[in-house]
């Protein structure tokens, strides 16, 4: 039995990886997201606010920041205006 059918597929899935590997990241990333949570305000009237984490990933945590690292540093040098947080009112 001949296994020609074997190799185009083998190549189209080889071909498909860095596809879906930079489409997920492209669905999943969010640059210079963070998370504020205001703290209870205090007599004086005026609002503090307490930084919880900086999140670039809309889910996944530590462990997709590691498995996109080498695309975030592509992306980075690519659009560095998307990740710079910018400066805050007072």
């Amino acid at each position: 039995m001949s296994r020609n059918w074997l190799t185009p597929l083998l190549v189209a899935a080889l071909l498909l990886l860095p596809v879906l590997y930079v489409g997920s990241y492209a669905a999943l990333v969010t640059p210079s997201s963070v998370h504020v949570v205001s703290q209870s305000p205090p007599d004086d009237g005026s609002c503090t606010f307490m930084v919880v984490e900086s999140a670039n990933y809309r889910i996944g945590g530590w462990c997709v920041g590691q498995f996109y690292w080498p695309l975030e540093q592509i992306d980075r040098k690519l659009f560095p205006e998307r990740w710079s947080v910018g400066t805050l009112a007072k």
